[in-house]
């Protein structure tokens, strides 16, 4: 009775050391003198107790005890006669973890009185590749932990060996350290419940060059995540898996090769950065559940929210204006430079301008020399003008006018009421408190570039002998071709025509193109010009202007000469005395690839570059299977589980006319 009795005790402890809290051991080293199995262990010294110093496996150093078992490894004085000045390393070997699933690494940490100079960090290693140490323990003001401390991470499902080593640095003898229960584990956990309907009404907006916004409606998952890749989706996540979500396309985990997580929470949209121009990018939206991060995971992978849409060319920003000779002296804080951004939103930190003589202003790269933001004197600005149209913006969005001004605090007080009908002006700052002047406006040819980041940049040049009285401009056109103008008291930026928007939208027949102004100077007409690489533009329309008018204008015209794949549409004025400035791009997509069709067991999805109306389904013979009418979207699933075996037609109606597919039950 008593040895059943103890035969029971023993299988409830067993069974504890193995299920409590879900642990499943797969390699632990705890510094005991039989019983490791993570090993061999490596010391960059060799065990040691000299005195008071110790680099060796203990029983018990000051008040610390083993955090596990009976031994743990202790620290004292590394730096006297155990160990040396620098970090000592505990390394422990490669463990297989391919077999297990949901694997964590943990250890134990416990210190006594470290200060500057005492700390300790680790670094796993996944498949012999470092994720970077990290740092535990930094030592300060005698910092003690005030007994043990864990440290655990959740080891990705789609690593196969780990290693690790955990470093130490100590000085004094009245410091204590103590490391125990390294160990790698898997936690039992299941699945949850897989969601039962997928997410919907997939849809792209703020398409620029470079970047764009995705959006859906959820389905029934507490999460989803974004997948994107450059070819059609094929891949499929894994249950019980965590996915690393970057917005920067490439930087996230990967489903399958080339296809990147974009995106993993429980919101409805992302906006997608590190595209490339003119690229179609394909769609995924995977629904799933979620408690326990690389644990609980599980995916709806039978249905999935899919689509494609393509980036534009980028149109670059260009230098409108340069005030190169300030009113109010100091020179060097009251100058500004005027450019508009391209077609795309504009960073900040992808800014640089490079004066003739005075260096260069960068958030990277340019040392101290920076680009910040001044609101005390932006709000002097809006109250000067008597409105609230300047504003700090990062980033910048697309064809928006930019003062930038060479000071980070400028002395003059600016009157800029002439461009308070406008749009929003971005203002931003060069950190530059020196009054010499940036622009040389001297003598001889001087130039300023501007980059923008990515192939974008501009170089503007000016003779300065022509720049040498308070007020003096030097104004660009898109080309950079240079004409000077003055402003005695330096109050106004004079813009011909405030652009309010410039759009080009589908017709049956037609691409239309509307555009308002705020207000117009001496504006003789408007051009449209067309262009299908982005390069060599051709005029298609030009449209009288009133002339002079300090109200709302609207305007549009037609184009009936419609183009396959991408068009580029530039918006130029001329004035009365012959002048022109170019007001913005934009571009259109029409009738480009032709439908991608995917195949699937039980239903067809088919992803168009055009929006569809419509659609019908027809057996070869001609005879109407199914259909919808009243769509408008670019991906379509159709299911096909009660068709028999066979060759279908499926006819599309989209935004400029119809698309015939042939499909294969």
């Amino acid at each position: 009775m008593e040895f059943k009795s103890l035969y029971a005790v023993l299988l409830v402890l067993l069974f504890q050391s193995i299920t409590a809290y879900g642990q499943i051991p797969i390699a632990k080293q705890s510094f005991e003198t039989s019983g490791d199995t993570w090993t061999p262990i490596t010391f960059s010294a060799p065990p040691c107790t000299n005195g008071n110093d110790r680099w060796d496996y203990s029983t018990s150093l000051s008040s610390i005890v083993p955090s596990d078992l009976n031994q743990f490894w202790g620290i004292q004085d590394l730096n006297g006669n155990c160990g040396g000045s620098g970090f000592e390393t505990i390394s422990l070997p490669n463990v297989d973890v391919s077999t297990y699933t949901n694997v964590n690494f943990s250890f134990d940490y416990n210190v006594i009185g470290y200060d500057n100079g005492d700390d300790i960090k680790y670094e796993l290693f996944y498949d012999n590749v470092s994720q970077g140490q990290v740092t535990v323990v930094n030592g300060s003001g005698n910092y003690s932990t005030g007994g043990w401390v864990t440290e655990t991470v959740v080891i990705p499902n789609t690593v196969t060996n780990v290693r690790v080593d955990i470093m130490v640095k100590q000085n004094g003898g009245s410091d204590y350290g103590g490391i125990d229960k390294v160990w790698l584990y898997s936690t039992s956990c299941s699945p949850e419940a897989e969601p039962t309907a997928g997410a919907s009404s997939l849809s792209y907006s703020n398409i620029a060059c470079n970047s764009y916004t995705v959006s859906w409606t959820n389905g029934n998952g507490n999460n989803r995540i974004i997948v994107m890749s450059t070819t059609p989706i094929a891949g499929a996540p894994v249950d019980q898996t965590q996915y690393i979500a970057n917005s920067s396309f490439g930087s996230g985990s990967t489903i399958a090769a080339g296809e990147f997580v974009v995106y993993n929470g429980s919101g409805n949209s992302v906006t997608v950065t590190g595209l490339s121009p003119n690229t179609t990018y394909y769609t995924a939206v995977f629904e799933y559940n979620v408690t326990t991060v690389s644990c609980t995971e599980n995916y709806l992978t039978s249905v999935s929210l899919t689509g494609n849409q393509s980036t534009i060319t980028c149109v670059c920003p260009y230098v409108e204006t340069i005030l190169v000779n300030a009113c109010g002296g100091s020179e060097g804080i009251n100058e500004y430079v005027v450019f508009k951004t391209g077609n795309s939103p504009l960073n900040v930190d992808d800014i640089k301008i490079t004066f003739d003589t005075q260096g260069q202003y960068c958030n990277n790269g340019c040392g101290s020399n920076t680009i910040v933001n001044n609101a005390t004197y932006t709000n002097q600005l809006n109250a000067t003008a008597g409105c609230s149209k300047f504003v700090y913006m990062d980033p910048i969005p697309a064809n928006t006018t930019v003062i930038f001004f060479t000071g980070q605090s400028p002395s003059f007080n600016y009157d800029l009421s002439a461009m308070c009908n406008g749009t929003n002006v971005a203002v931003i700052y060069c950190n530059n408190s020196s009054t010499f002047g940036r622009f040389s406006n001297s003598s001889g040819t001087k130039n300023t570039t501007l980059d923008w980041g990515g192939t974008c940049s501009e170089t503007v040049t000016y003779d300065a002998s022509n720049i040498n009285t308070d007020g003096d401009f030097a104004n660009f056109d898109v080309n950079g071709n240079v004409s000077y103008g003055n402003n005695p008291n330096c109050t106004a930026i004079q813009l011909p025509v405030e652009l309010v928007s410039f759009d080009v939208s589908k017709q049956q027949n037609s691409n239309l193109l509307e555009w308002e102004v705020y207000s117009e100077s001496e504006i003789d007409f408007y051009s449209i010009y067309k262009s299908l690489d982005g390069y060599r533009y051709d005029k298609v329309a030009e449209v009288k202007a009133v002339g002079t008018a300090n109200e709302s204008l609207l305007y549009s015209t037609k184009d009936s000469h419609l183009e396959n794949g991408l068009t580029y549409y530039k918006l130029e004025t001329t004035d009365l005395s012959g002048g022109h400035e170019v007001l913005a791009i934009e571009t259109i997509t029409r009738k480009g690839n032709k439908p991608q069709i995917i195949n699937r067991e039980y239903e067809w999805v088919i992803n168009s570059t055009e929006s569809v109306l419509q659609y019908i389904v027809y057996s070869v013979s001609g005879e109407k299977i199914t259909g919808i009418s009243n769509l408008n979207t670019k991906s379509i699933t159709i299911d096909k589980g009660s068709f028999p075996q066979g060759v279908y037609m499926i006819k599309l109606k989209t935004m400029i006319g119809i698309e015939i597919v042939k499909v294969v039950r």
